[in-house]
């Protein structure tokens, strides 16, 4: 670790020139100077990491002349790094400002005339909350008609008393550096020393995050000696690290980073950069990222025959690799028997599984949310691709006596927003804190109060904000709706999408009797798309409340057009459904 002692006069007294000079008394003392009739302070000072400091002994030789009691020595701790080139920490007329939790430890004070003499303290920095501290020995002239002056001939950092387990020795050998004369606030620098320390380390962003992993990024900025190993420490806790990566080798100041895989879709995770060396490990700061939602298409329900052929669309960007397609479908039974229903589907880029819905009685009809039902790799380009959905009819439970079977196509349409050909005309995110536009307002069965629209952090895709929509139902044990909504003016282009990231939660659920029913979106008061659905009774229609979810469709061109996202919860014992939404985006093209 590199060690400069800074020279700088400060203007303490506005009123008064300091006039401090910086020499050189023998080939190995350092002296600071101030003449009749000047007033002001004198420091000459180092920074070195708090923590390394901490329970190290300090032992220095040290002279100062003056007559009078307003000549004050003092060699102090400051908490943070003071820069001697920096005006505002040596600001005219007043003190140094605080930083962090400002003085630490006084290690001595004399005045008038003292010495030579050694002094040895331990440094006490416990307090500080910085990543690095001051060491300073401050010159306080306070009487014009006086001479005032300080010296030091050498300065330890020990690791015991009396010089024991020395770290660095400054003899002061070098010549003074004087980078700025001729002002009330001069300053320089003498020697460049080395002190064997642990490494300082810094923890940068998380990059390439994906619903399974990122990239996790650091910087060794100080390495003397060489670090010998780094690497980083991550975890779904604030401050527990249960995984650990590391590299061997020798490694100086410069950036560093480490991909990770197998993590938790939308989930926030906390990571740290660390570094070793010789004396030690140091640690970053900890910063955390939250993976990418693990994002579904939906299909709308509609009260016609099953199956309509329909078009799905979605947004690659940021979507987890494999790509997975959840469908609600609504099965009707128009025979005079009692038939049990199986459902799959094909394609050649998609795999599928196939879902035994059960029985279904004669003349009745049924709602199905599949589930994150197929799923494929992840494309790296734009492609739409037909899907062949295919639902069969048995006779009997063991699904053997098949009575008929019914196909319809589905094409999934898979956009790209950034391929460069999109223009992204909106972009709502929340991140200033305010709504953006946006409003809630009742459905159906809605209480006195609700719905209500806020910003909060509680559940976000791009930090710090999104918008959270909570309802309450006016009478238990039913549905509850409620909607958010905006007005856009769409471009005047062939081609315009809506994207909505939105995540929706029953409180208290698993409760079997508060569920999320459905989300719709409207486009212009009309449901477009619909997720899951609500009959009263069952079960199997719910819609998934443990991650983000993506609703994508076309909008208009060139009109005005009122954009809604509908939550439908069922509820009971009044309690609250909730709908967050982040990173609503309109995008166009021709």
């Amino acid at each position: 670790m590199p060690l400069r002692f800074s020279l700088r006069e400060h203007k303490y007294y506005a009123a008064y020139n300091p006039d401090y000079t910086f020499s050189k008394q023998t080939a190995t003392i350092l002296r600071q100077t101030t003449p009749n009739p000047s007033l002001g302070f004198g420091w000459i000072f180092i920074a070195v990491p708090r923590a390394w400091l901490h329970g190290k002994y300090l032992r220095w030789n040290w002279q100062g002349g003056g007559s009078y009691v307003e000549a004050v020595h003092t060699v102090l701790i400051y908490d943070g790094e003071y820069v001697r080139s920096n005006d505002a920490d040596f600001p005219d007329g007043s003190d140094i400002p605080v930083k962090g939790a400002g003085l630490l430890q006084t290690l001595a004070s004399r005045t008038t005339t003292f010495g030579p003499l050694t002094d040895d303290v331990q440094a006490n920095v416990a307090g500080g909350n910085q990543a690095k501290c001051t060491i300073m020995f401050r010159l306080s002239d306070g009487y014009l008609a006086q001479n005032f002056w300080q010296q030091i001939d050498w300065f330890q950092i020990n690791t015991g008393a009396g010089g024991a387990g020395n770290l660095y020795s400054e003899e002061f050998t070098d010549s003074v550096h004087m980078e700025r004369t001729g002002t009330t606030g001069d300053y320089g620098y003498i020697s460049d020393g080395v002190v064997a320390a642990p490494p300082s380390v810094s923890t940068k962003a998380a990059t390439s995050i994906s619903g399974t992993g990122a990239t996790l990024n650091g910087r060794i900025d100080e390495a003397e000696p060489l670090c010998d190993e780094r690497g980083f420490d991550w975890g779904t806790s604030p401050g527990v690290y249960p995984n650990s990566w590391t590299e061997t080798g020798s490694f100086g100041v410069g950036d560093f980073s480490h991909p990770i895989t197998g993590l938790a879709p939308d989930t926030r995770h906390y990571f740290r950069a660390k570094a070793h060396n010789s004396e030690g490990w140091a640690y970053g700061s900890e910063l955390s990222f939250i993976t990418t939602a693990e994002a579904v298409f939906f299909l709308v329900a509609e009260d016609e025959p099953p199956l309509r052929p329909h078009s799905i669309y979605t947004d690659l960007v940021n979507l987890p690799d494999p790509v997975r397609l959840g469908l609600t479908i609504r099965v009707y039974n128009y025979d005079d028997v009692t038939l049990y229903m199986r459902v799959d589907a094909y394609n050649a880029s998609w795999t599928f599984s196939t879902v035994d819905l059960g029985s279904l009685g004669s003349g009745s009809s049924a709602y199905y949310h599949l589930d994150q039902w197929g799923q494929r790799a992840k494309p790296a380009s734009a492609v739409t691709e037909p899907i062949t959905v295919r639902l069969r009819a048995y006779t009997d439970a063991g699904y053997t006596n098949l009575k008929w079977t019914y196909t319809r196509i589905v094409t999934v349409v898979m956009i790209k927003s950034d391929d460069g050909s999109w223009t992204q005309d909106v972009l709502n995110n929340f991140d200033d804190g305010t709504v953006q536009g946006w409003a809630a307002a009742g459905v159906s069965n809605m209480a006195g109060g609700y719905p209500t629209i806020a910003v909060v952090t509680d559940y976000v895709l791009s930090i710090p904000n999104s918008c959270k929509l909570t309802q309450r139902p006016a009478l238990e044990c039913t549905l509850g709706s409620s909607r958010l909504y905006k007005s856009f003016t769409t471009a005047d282009r062939s081609q315009v999408y809506a994207i909505a990231d939105v995540r929706c939660r029953a409180v208290k659920t698993p409760n079997p009797e508060n569920w999320l029913a459905y989300i719709q979106a409207w486009r212009a008061g009309v449901t477009f798309l619909q997720c899951g659905y609500f009959t009263g009774t069952e079960v199997a229609d719910r819609i998934p409340g443990d991650r983000w979810l993506r609703v994508v469709f076309p909008l208009p061109r060139n009109q005005s057009v009122e954009v809604s996202l509908v939550l439908g919860v069922r509820h009971c014992r009044s309690q609250d459904g909730i709908m967050w939404l982040d990173d609503f985006r309109i995008i166009s093209k021709d």
